[in-house]
């Protein structure tokens, strides 16, 4: 189990460093460092006009809540 958080934590990580970073060809994203990864990618997704429905699994039914919160805040926020 410890080695799996570690492993998540590192990705996480490194992808946040990746997005506020940009590359050839890909913008730099502005996240807040308070708003977790998946929060932050489900409101960009639903900012989208192109985007009207977006599926999100989750095991963990504090996940679902968390998903629900982010969705609301990027629909009041838009």
């Amino acid at each position: 189990m410890a080695h799996g958080s570690a492993i998540r934590h590192a990705v996480a990580k490194t992808t946040r460093k990746l997005l506020g970073k940009g590359g050839d060809g890909v913008p730099s994203y502005d996240i807040n460092p308070d708003v977790i990864l998946q929060d932050f990618a489900l409101q960009w997704l639903l900012e989208k006009d192109y985007v009207a429905k977006v599926i999100v699994g989750c095991h963990d039914p504090k996940h679902v809540i968390g998903a629900v919160n982010a969705s609301k805040r990027a629909l009041r926020d838009n």
